[in-house]
């Protein structure tokens, strides 16, 4: 029931938030295995160093929040369009297979999250790690920045996964709690200088270990081991609008010093 109320309440936000913003948008089509999926491109003026993406469409308090920054300062955001749900579905031949699409950016890590959620095949895994590869090549080739716009719940994910004890400790080289500060609300980055300068800000940051991070095909751990670009996720409880957006100007103000 909860689950619902917040797909309703997301295509809400959606809506009201297309109709007081309009940005130029694109529609393009990307295949998965034998299934059409829709990817979003909204333009705020020409594409510049930042990119945000969002790749979980139950997840949409984060894009609200960023429509809104991008509105003021520019930009493209790249969404999935997936009906409210979070699991991408798609078919090969009569087999349906499900997978979380920001777990396919490695082989391996498409591969454990289709036996997560039901079937696994070679064929299916090359499906998704191909879309993924896909979806990446929409991102301008002068972005210097990836935000990844995620919404998490009450008691799951929080900065506290990557403490002492958490599930995410072996994935972290650093990470700071602020007390004052709601844990659910937090960013994790692929780059020193970003967490220091939001740790410093006075927000709760995890620092990914690219070297030792497990591969779980997850967005960070493609962008860390590459380390082409910084890739910041910006991770805040749903309807946590307003507060998405002001750490969403923190990345802004982070990039910008010298």
């Amino acid at each position: 029931m909860l689950r619902r109320i917040w797909i309703g309440i997301c295509m809400l936000l959606l809506m009201v938030s297309a109709c007081a913003q309009r940005p130029d948008v694109e529609r393009k089509k990307l295949a998965l295995g034998e299934t059409d999926v829709w990817v979003e491109l909204s333009y705020y003026g020409q594409p510049r160093a930042i990119t945000a993406i969002n790749v979980h469409d139950d997840e949409c308090s984060s894009v609200e929040a960023a429509r809104e920054w991008l509105s003021e300062n520019g930009g493209l955001l790249i969404r999935i369009e997936n009906g409210g749900e979070r699991l991408l579905k798609f078919t090969i031949g009569r087999q349906q297979y499900k997978v979380d699409p920001n777990r396919i950016y490695s082989k391996e890590g498409a591969a454990k999250s289709l036996d997560r959620f039901g079937e696994v095949s070679g064929e299916a895994v090359e499906a998704a790690y191909r879309f993924g590869r896909d979806l990446l090549a929409l991102v301008p080739g002068q972005t210097k920045c990836m935000v990844a716009l995620h919404n998490n719940t009450e008691g799951g994910l929080s900065v506290h996964t990557y403490r002492q004890g958490g599930d995410g400790e072996m994935d972290t080289k650093e990470v700071i709690h602020m007390p004052e500060r709601d844990p659910d609300d937090f960013f994790l980055t692929t780059d020193s200088v970003m967490y220091q300068r939001l740790a410093a800000a006075g927000y709760n940051a995890v620092w990914q270990h690219n070297e030792e991070v497990r591969e779980d095909g997850s967005m960070s751990v493609y962008y860390g081991r590459r380390g082409e670009m910084v890739y910041v996720n910006c991770e805040t409880e749903h309807g946590h609008v307003e507060q998405c957006g002001k750490m969403l100007r923190e990345i802004e103000k982070a990039l910008k010093e010298n």
